[in-house]
């Protein structure tokens, strides 16, 4: 953009009152003009905001996850358990992980007895913290599967 005061930018020239004024009345239209691109802005991140969400939910309904029969499902998310120790409760790895992903994998989570049949449980440790009634649950789902112990 020309400015009449381009040669004046970065240098420490001190405008007359004369000049201020013609900056200032230019700065007006240049103002007015960033303040129009910032409104447009805002709704053209709004309109790709909506188009976003209508792709990501259609996306959803066609993904591989929702049509995977449920014995497959179970036997990767049996695949998720440790290997080299019993699972713990914690939401950060399975099978309580898997039961936070989406309802219809806590459903199918909770009814795979296979992954319950697996507890690492410092019993110190959960009567301390008051565990005693999840822990319980926990066993309650491996449903007569034979509990591991490493």
């Amino acid at each position: 953009m020309d400015s009449p005061f381009s040669r004046y930018l970065g240098t420490n020239y001190i405008p007359s009152d004369s000049e201020i004024e013609c900056i200032q009345t230019t700065l007006v239209d240049y103002s007015t003009e960033v303040s129009r691109l910032d409104s447009l802005i805002r709704e053209l991140n709004s309109r790709r905001e909506k188009l976003t969400r209508y792709i990501d939910s259609h996306r959803a309904l066609i993904s591989l996850g929702r049509r995977l029969p449920r014995d497959v499902l179970e036997e990767i998310f049996v695949t998720c358990l440790p290997t080299s120790r019993n699972a713990i409760m914690s939401a950060k790895e399975a099978p309580i992980l898997l039961c936070h992903l989406c309802s219809g994998w806590r459903t199918i989570a909770l009814s795979t007895a296979t992954l319950w049949a697996s507890l690492h449980l410092p019993l110190e440790f959960i009567f301390a913290r008051g565990l005693h009634v999840p822990a319980i649950e926990w066993i309650a789902r491996s449903s007569g599967c034979p509990l591991r112990f490493p």
